[in-house]
């Protein structure tokens, strides 16, 4: 029997290996990929390097551009007409001494500089262009060759020669600088100091506002007039003048009710009567009023308690007799020509007022002189009889018609003088008011919105016990708050002054630096209080 051994072995196509050309095939495809892996490599190496180089061009652009707009408009002293760099500013070749926007107008450098011309380190290759150039306010895309309010500034960052970024902005003239500006009525406005000038006001200069700084209100004149809502032309150069002098004027018309007029006596300092008015109209509105007067119309002499009545004559000049007084202490005794034509003016007749006293007269007939220019201080008895609530003066002109105009200096001197005398603002009695001082200063507070806003009532004697009108006082806030305030004291000698507002509040301290009025010595040493405080809330 014959058994056959069954065979495992492998098939020849199983056993054999990878061709040659399989082989190259291999080598092909992996070199194939290879190099598609380094060039997306490379690819990707490239493309952030140019990344890094657009964001270090654009950093380069903005600091740059960043410098030039924390610049003026203009030079403030060249003006805004003037572009390029002015011939104090070329230094040392720097940007150091660079204040206006238009002084880098064609500046490059490689490498970069700071401001100060210390090259940037790292950055060669590196380099920044800048032109500026007048654009139009209405169409900025419109390069034009004057000053028209708008500069385009361009910076231009290159890398190698090859631009990388580029960065423009647009500088206005933008408005014009602002500073506290005290107008006429002494109201405080934030304004242009030209615009400021424009309106008649006074600018307080560079930084001043009005939260920290407060404009002083001379005294308050009320003068009576025949229509305050339509004045005469004579009535209104009465304003202009005495307003000229720094009273704050207001208009009350003569056929006001007594209590308009209590109201608006009760806010001033003094009363003027224009001759213009109709005196049945105001009548005796204003006899005790306890502010000084100063009247024109001699129909009114007997119920102001100068006389018995007034009479009209047709003079130019008076006689003073007087020359002690306060009104008329600028003149020797004598005839004085203080009218520049004849006019109509009234004397004091029917009897005189047992106070007064006769500053001047006028020549009555042939020889006779009777009083034009005349007053009554406080307390001095009056013609019906009582005493005088308040100063009182008879002007030496007006009745009838009477042409204002033809005041000549020293007509308009008296009448200055005469208006200061009847507000106390002579001190207190004809001649210098010696010495004043701070008698008290009350505190108290108020709550405008979120904030609080400190208040100090101060109030200015002289050293005989007076109270000091027109009085020109200056403060110093500090404690929650900084700032200065200042004010005119009012004929009880007080003035109230705020300080800025603090939000949340806190202490408010007052203090007195500085109290000025005409004729007067401020002694601070006679200060019964000097500085004051409260804590709000």
């Amino acid at each position: 029997m014959i058994t056959r051994r069954s065979s495992r072995c492998p098939s020849a196509s199983l056993r054999r290996g990878l061709t040659l050309v399989e082989m190259a095939v291999s080598v092909v495809l992996v070199g194939v990929m290879l190099v598609a892996a380094l060039n997306t490599v490379g690819a990707s190496k490239l493309g952030q390097r140019k990344l890094y180089g657009r964001r270090q061009g654009h950093q380069l652009a903005q600091d740059l551009m960043a410098e030039i707009l924390q610049q003026d408009y203009a030079d403030a002293a060249a003006g805004p007409d003037s572009f390029g760099v002015e011939g104090d500013e070329v230094g040392d070749g720097s940007r150091a001494l660079w204040d206006d926007v238009d002084d880098y107008d064609g500046w490059s450098a490689t490498p970069p500089q700071r401001k100060d011309g210390t090259v940037t380190a790292d950055l060669d290759g590196w380099a920044r262009a800048v032109s500026v150039e007048w654009v139009g306010a209405t169409d900025i895309s419109q390069i034009v060759g004057s000053n028209e309010g708008a500069k385009r500034v361009t910076v231009t960052v290159s890398h190698d020669d090859v631009p990388v970024a580029e960065l423009v902005a647009l500088r206005t003239i933008g408005p014009p600088s602002t500073e506290a500006c005290c107008l006429g009525d002494g109201t405080c406005v934030n304004m242009a100091p030209d615009v400021c000038t424009t309106l008649g006001g006074e600018p307080q200069g560079a930084g001043t506002n009005c939260f920290t700084n407060s404009c002083a209100r001379g005294p308050t004149l009320l003068l009576v007039v025949t229509d305050d809502t339509n004045p005469t032309t004579q009535e209104l150069a009465r304003q202009t003048l005495i307003e000229s002098w720094d009273f704050q004027v207001t208009l009350i018309s003569a056929s006001a009710s007594q209590s308009d007029f209590d109201a608006a006596v009760a806010e001033a300092n003094v009363v003027y009567v224009c001759e213009e008015i109709n005196a049945a109209d105001l009548d005796t509105k204003l006899r005790d009023a306890a502010i000084g007067v100063v009247n024109e119309e001699p129909d009114l002499i007997g119920q102001f308690g100068f006389g018995g009545n007034g009479l009209s004559k047709s003079r130019n000049e008076i006689d003073i007799i007087d020359n002690g007084h306060y009104i008329t202490s600028p003149f020797g005794t004598g005839l004085l020509t203080y009218l520049s034509s004849l006019q109509t003016v009234g004397v004091i007749s029917g009897g005189e007022a047992p106070g007064l006293n006769a500053l001047a007269t006028l020549l009555n007939t042939g020889s006779q002189w009777k009083p034009g220019l005349a007053v009554i201080d406080v307390s001095g008895g009056l013609y019906y009889g009582g005493t005088a609530a308040g100063r009182r003066v008879q002007l030496p002109w007006a009745y009838s018609v009477f042409d204002f105009n033809s005041l000549n200096t020293d007509g308009q001197t008296i009448m200055q003088r005469a208006i200061e005398w009847a507000a106390g603002l002579d001190g207190g009695g004809g001649g210098e008011c010696g010495e004043i001082y701070v008698n008290d200063i009350a505190m108290s507070s108020r709550k405008s919105g979120k904030k609080y806003i400190g208040q100090a009532t101060v109030w200015i004697k002289a050293d005989g016990g007076a109270d000091v009108a027109g009085a020109t006082v200056t403060v110093q806030w500090s404690g929650a708050v900084s700032g200065s305030a200042q004010g005119v004291t009012g004929a009880d000698g007080k003035v109230m002054l705020e300080s800025p507002g603090k939000r949340g509040g806190g202490t408010f301290m007052c203090t007195v630096t500085d109290v000025v009025r005409s004729g007067c010595t401020y002694n601070a040493s006679l200060n019964v209080e000097t500085t004051d405080a409260i804590t709000a809330p």
